[in-house]
């Protein structure tokens, strides 16, 4: 196979990925606002952990190329998107009508802008180091994005496991003193994290 035609493949495993990709993040959103934390935690842990023992194992045992990697990820990402769709089924129902959609819309375009451009974000950013600066830079630019996604862990955590907790709670007379307390408590927590990283 010559490197055009690998190339090729490679760019349809990628958009093959596309719909079970979403299909995990439809499904791990919904079992995050419904409480369902095993399967959430089954969803979300499991896909990475099979992931990577899939590659491990590949590369190690069977000598995978770039194209097999990418095959790996394709069939993680379809087991782990279709069993998220099995967990929220019941949610799963077409709609009466189109009626709300006019009401949706403005809330939906913002978000759909906001996905495509973080989408495409690194990407650009990575294009522009590696022209104007270079390779060695990239290198660096690329170990300090890590090191600045190691810090936002906690962050994405917090975000992902508060947002439910915040909304089942809202409606209780003491709520504001609830999300005082918890802005406090992560807004010091964060600060130390980020002082002493």
């Amino acid at each position: 196979m010559s490197a055009g035609d690998e190339g090729g493949s490679i760019v349809k495993l990628m958009i093959l990925q596309a719909p079970f990709f979403l299909f995990i993040n439809f499904s791990q959103s919904l079992l995050k606002w419904t409480f369902k934390k095993w399967h959430f935690l089954f969803i979300s842990v499991g896909s990475a952990v099979v992931t990577m023992l899939g590659l491990v194992s590949g590369i190690a045992f069977f000598e995978l190329n770039v194209m097999e990697v990418f095959a790996v990820y394709l069939i993680t990402r379809a087991i782990f998107g279709l069993l998220g769709l099995w967990f929220v089924r019941e949610w799963l129902i077409g709609p009466a009508g189109w009626d709300r959609l006019r009401e949706m819309l403005p809330f939906a375009i913002p978000f759909g802008v906001i996905c495509v451009m973080s989408a495409f974000l690194p990407v650009m950013e990575r294009t522009m180091v590696q022209s104007l600066l270079g390779g060695f830079e990239l290198g660096l630019y690329a170990a300090g994005t890590k090191v600045a996604m190691v810090i936002g862990l906690p962050v994405d955590a917090f975000q992902m496991t508060w947002g439910p907790f915040a909304l089942s709670i809202f409606k209780e007379s003491d709520a504001a003193v609830s999300y005082r307390f918890v802005l406090k408590i992560f807004a010091a927590l964060i600060f130390w994290v980020v002082v002493n990283f």
